[in-house]
């Protein structure tokens, strides 16, 4: 079973507009949360496809319209997937388009969130054992 982690848009710092986070030190952070699951069948996506100016925030009405989007993306898929939203910009459109989602904070250094490693841990191992749990019963 696939495990697609969504962000909400990509940095200005992104290196390849086609994969989101990578060249970023999101992508670090995430990389190595995806490891410490256990994931090794996953994939990228985004809410939004490119950049906002001055890296900020998606507005309502994008995060409204990357929702919808997400959902037809989602339901093309043949394989099946769990979705974990990073962040709550990601979360919020999972939940717009009624998309169940295992959820973790954004992996951006920006995010202060990061820095609290037990928390982490604790959220890494909760998702780990929800995407084994899931995987068994699929």
């Amino acid at each position: 079973m696939k495990v697609i982690f969504v962000g909400s848009n990509p940095s200005n710092k992104n290196t390849d507009p086609d994969i989101p986070f990578l060249g970023t030190k999101s992508h670090t952070v995430l990389m190595s949360w995806i490891k410490a699951m256990n994931v090794t069948d996953y994939e990228l996506m985004n809410v939004w496809s490119r950049p906002t100016p001055k890296n900020r925030g998606l507005n309502a009405k994008e995060i409204k319209l990357g929702s919808t989007w997400l959902k037809t993306a989602l339901g093309n898929l043949i394989v099946p997937y769990i979705v974990v939203a990073l962040g709550k910009t990601a979360e919020k459109s999972c939940k717009l388009a009624s998309i169940n989602a295992l959820t973790l904070p954004h992996p951006s250094p920006r995010n202060l969130l990061t820095n609290d490693k037990k928390m982490i841990n604790l959220l890494l191992n909760s998702n780990r054992k929800t995407i084994e749990s899931l995987r068994k019963n699929a």
